[in-house]
């Protein structure tokens, strides 16, 4: 399972995560040039988006075990990141769609289709990604798009992508969890108890 959708935040808590993330972004001066190959940055949550975000998420299991890397990725019109996974073996990803267009899009790819690229993975800590810029035209295996709000599991150990593709920044919030569950174990535990007022 690559893709699990929790349910939608509501329209103005949305709109506030959105404003404290921009406003935060304004504070970085590296950040408002985009100035990574790739054409997507992240901004790092300090204690007060961490404190944001807590105010809404309501899981008293997960809550201690978010770990310190909760981040939002922002990528602008006609960015993305290439093929990649998340760390050196992590598993799954809680993201927030607060700034997205209809047609942005995640994308799956199977090990062989990543083979026949023939491309370098380049190991870091926060990922593995592939040589491989001209990902757009890439065949894949599995495609998902996201609408404002959207609360969603993502299988970060399956090669992805991600794209904005319109006239609006993407912004998503990326939560992880300590413990590197599968997403077949968080789907769960997370739909048990999210976040306060999300609609199903």
């Amino acid at each position: 399972m690559n893709y699990y959708h929790l349910g939608r935040l509501p329209l103005e808590i949305v709109q506030h995560l959105e404003t404290a993330i921009r406003n935060k972004i304004l504070e970085r001066e590296d950040l408002t040039d985009y100035a990574r190959k790739d054409g997507y940055q992240w901004l790092m949550f300090d204690q007060e988006l961490k404190a944001e975000f807590r105010k809404i998420f309501s899981n008293t299991e997960l809550i201690s075990k978010i770990k310190p890397n909760q981040k939002a990725l922002i990528s602008p019109p006609n960015t993305g990141m290439r093929i990649h996974k998340d760390g050196l073996d992590w598993r799954t990803a809680l993201n927030i769609a607060v700034s997205c267009n209809p047609d942005d899009w995640i994308r799956w790819y199977s090990e062989e289709q990543v083979t026949a690229l023939n491309s370098t993975v380049n190991k870091f800590e926060q990922s593995r990604n592939l040589q491989h810029y001209a990902y757009t035209n890439v065949p894949y295996i599995d495609e998902q798009r996201t609408q404002l709000g959207d609360v969603y599991l993502v299988n970060t150990d399956v090669w992805h992508s991600f794209r904005c593709v319109g006239d609006k920044d993407r912004i998503v919030i990326q939560t992880k969890f300590e413990g590197n569950l599968l997403i077949e174990d968080l789907i769960p535990i997370l739909e048990q108890s999210s976040f306060y007022n999300i609609i199903k």
